[in-house]
């Protein structure tokens, strides 16, 4: 067709050539490219400069798949982190993977003390907020094990603001 003439939009209708029906002007489309290419060429900037730490933190003896899967595992409850630890054990055997299970080692659930359920709240919530994880805490906000775990995030976050 050529160059301005009118087509049938489809609707009933007419547009131009060219007709955009959400409104968006040439402006308004030079600038969302302006700033999607710009935010694009900081997201590469970035990437490339974690490749660089992971790759000097590698050479300086960091196993960088033991560190990501520690880092995957603090988000997991004591009950998660049981039953992950009991199916990569089922797995490897599963794999006749020469295993063997020292899950005896972890207190059951039950066996834990009220203290000691504090202690856990306590010590993840310090992690979680040094670590700079979302504040979002794994027991009910409203409980003693969610406020003390919110109460140590702040602090720990307050700690990892300070030394940066």
């Amino acid at each position: 067709m050529p160059r301005g003439k009118k087509k049938d939009s489809g609707n009933g209708g007419e547009a131009t050539i060219g007709h955009n029906s959400a409104g968006l002007t040439e402006d308004q489309f030079f600038e969302a490219k302006r700033e999607i290419e710009s935010l694009e060429r900081q997201k590469n900037s970035i990437v490339g400069q974690l490749r660089e730490a992971r790759k000097s933190w590698k050479g300086r003896g960091l196993h960088l798949k033991v560190f990501d899967a520690m880092r995957t595992l603090t988000t997991y409850t004591q009950v998660e982190l049981k039953t992950r630890l009991n199916d990569t054990i089922l797995y490897a055997r599963f794999l006749r993977l020469p295993v063997y299970s020292q899950l005896d080692l972890f207190e059951e659930i039950g066996d834990l003390t009220d203290e000691d359920r504090m202690y856990e709240a306590r010590s993840r919530g310090l992690v979680a907020g040094k670590s700079g994880m979302a504040r979002e805490s794994p027991w009910p906000i409203e409980s003693p094990l969610g406020l003390a775990w919110l109460a140590s995030y702040d602090d720990g976050a307050s700690k990892a603001q300070a030394m940066a």
